[in-house]
């Protein structure tokens, strides 16, 4: 499983991370595709931080942060789940063919 990247700089923490790819990069996301997901839950600590600084606030109760990211790293996605089945889903939503790792 990739890890978070350190974004903090001098200027301070960004708010949040951009996913990936975005609508500028050039690159599309095939929603049909059979695209295969890492996915995992973002460990914030008691500011709202993740490993690597980037500040995304506290969550509301009962959900927690999660991260997709395909297995060659080309599509990512930040988003709020109530748990494993509830992320899947959500990310189901766009990519309705994916499959997840364990």
């Amino acid at each position: 499983m990739p890890k978070l990247s350190k974004v903090s700089s001098k200027y301070g923490a960004p708010m949040g991370r951009p996913e990936q790819p975005t609508k500028y990069s050039g690159f599309q996301a095939i929603p049909d595709m059979a695209h295969k997901f890492n996915l995992q839950i973002v460990r914030l600590d008691a500011g709202g931080y993740d490993s690597g600084g980037a500040y995304w606030g506290l969550r509301h109760r009962g959900e927690s942060l999660y991260w997709a990211i395909n297995e060659n790293e080309t599509i990512e996605r930040f988003f709020d789940a109530k748990g494993r089945e509830d992320a899947k889903r959500i990310l189901r939503e766009e990519f309705p063919n994916c499959k997840f790792y364990r």
